[in-house]
């Protein structure tokens, strides 16, 4: 996968989604690339057990989902 992570804070436009904790993947998804429509946007699906990246990317957005495939916790730009 090619990807560039640029990371100059401050990140421009909406950074955390609250209200999409209990949401699918792809509604997340959607509601994500409306509210911050950055071409480079990529995310990142974390699932139980996983390790989440340490690094932080304005252009990256980390969904923590159960095996249900359903966010259990707040996506957040990084």
């Amino acid at each position: 996968m090619n990807f560039h992570c640029y990371s100059d804070p401050p990140c421009d436009g909406k950074l955390r989604w609250p209200e999409l904790v209990g949401a699918t993947i792809a509604k997340a998804k959607a509601k994500i690339l409306k509210d911050h429509p950055d071409p480079s946007l990529k995310f990142f699906i974390v699932r139980p057990n996983m390790v989440s990246r340490g690094d932080y990317c304005c252009n990256r957005v980390q969904l923590s989902v159960n095996w249900s495939g359903i966010v259990i916790s707040e996506p957040v730009i990084g």
